[in-house]
């Protein structure tokens, strides 16, 4: 039987003073509460930093806001780090939060608030980024309407009706466009993914028989070279070539050819494990990858199941035909053999060297000179 073993693992931030929050969800509403007490944060400083410089200006309303914003964000940090409530209650409660804020604060500091109207658009955005398109919808519905109703309660904003409408429409339709965006990005990835899937497959495998073709083995013996390292077991690679295929298709044509290149092809994958790997190369050449083996006779013994199996194969209406193999076998790993082309070549030799000697016969690379009849 294949070995496994799995391991897996998470590296995620720890705060020294809080519990973490251990699912990803989580991570991301710490995070996103950790942003919005940086960015009320990075303000404050800013403010700082034009009273340093002598332009500080009419800001005493912002400045309040902002004050208050401040410790509101350190509430919510403990709350969402502690995992209080339902999550889904969690993620609307914030979006409400953040939404009802910037109305007050558009109200309250009415002109003094103009730098920050892309505030509640990029909130919606940010949800809908970190927990999905129907958070970002709910986000921006509640914000739109929120916004309406708080410039319908300031002079300042119903002296400027236009820039308070398209202020609103703009919160509210910018992240759902924003969402409906992403989702139509997203399943057209899917389906990107998935039609790279089926043609990466299909040009592992050949059309006649499902089998995998010289790219899947390939592929194959470059997992098994990649895992070498720590595998406890070998594997074998076993190279054939049929004999008594010409015959057959010079008798009973080519269709029927193709049918006991099929039936060849079911025998195969019946002889082995569903772990192992069966490939047609071309023509009437096939390959096994054998995984997991625990000595050098588990290989000799599926070559000899190999070839009883293929004995068995007929062709209707020719019983004289008959159909065998020739099979060279390389055990892995090899110290000589550090690639898949050269495994395959090796293989390929030693069946060559079976076919001189005699048909019908395994060679084990390594064994003795001598050819090993089945």
């Amino acid at each position: 039987m294949r070995e496994q073993s799995e391991t897996s693992g998470a590296a995620a931030w720890r705060s020294p003073l809080l519990p973490p929050a251990v699912d990803p969800v989580s991570q991301g509403e710490v995070a996103q509460a950790h942003v919005r007490l940086m960015g009320a944060v990075g303000l404050l400083v800013a403010f700082a930093a034009l009273q340093a410089w002598g332009r500080w200006g009419a800001w005493d309303r912002a400045l309040t806001g902002l004050v208050l914003y401040v410790p509101v964000c350190l509430g919510w940090i403990w709350v969402v780090r502690r995992r209080l409530g339902a999550q889904g209650v969690r993620l609307c409660a914030a979006a409400l939060f953040e939404q009802t804020f910037y109305a007050l604060f558009l109200a309250h500091a009415q002109e003094q608030a103009g730098w920050l109207l892309c505030v509640p658009m990029l909130s919606s955005l940010g949800h809908g980024l970190r927990y999905g398109p129907r958070m970002a919808v709910f986000s921006a519905c509640v914000g739109s309407a929120l916004l309406a109703v708080s410039v319908t309660q300031s002079p300042y904003w119903l002296a400027l009706p236009e820039v308070s409408l398209g202020l609103v429409l703009a919160n509210l339709t910018v992240p759902i466009h924003a969402a409906v965006l992403g989702r139509r990005l997203h399943a057209d990835r899917t389906e990107a993914e998935r039609r790279a899937a089926v043609w990466e497959e299909a040009s592992k495998t050949d059309a006649l028989t499902g089998l995998s073709n010289r790219v899947g083995l390939l592929d194959a013996l470059d997992r098994v070279f990649a895992s070498q390292r720590q595998a406890a077991r070998i594997c074998a690679l076993f190279y054939t070539d049929l004999d008594g295929f010409k015959a057959i298709n010079d008798a009973a044509g080519h269709a029927a050819g193709d049918e006991v290149l099929r039936q060849v092809a079911q025998v195969l994958r019946d002889a082995v494990r569903g772990d192992d790997v069966v490939a047609r190369l071309g023509g009437d050449e096939f390959a096994i990858v054998a995984l997991g083996l625990s000595t050098p006779e588990d290989a000799r013994l599926v070559a000899v199941k190999v070839m009883h199996a293929l004995d068995q194969i007929r062709v209707p209406g020719h019983e004289g035909l008959r159909v065998g193999c020739s099979l060279g076998v390389c055990l892995l790993p090899d110290p000589a053999l550090a690639t898949a082309s050269q495994a395959i070549s090796a293989a390929d030799e030693l069946m060559l060297q079976v076919k001189r000697t005699g048909k019908g016969s395994v060679r084990v690379r390594g064994e003795p000179a001598q050819v090993m009849r089945a």
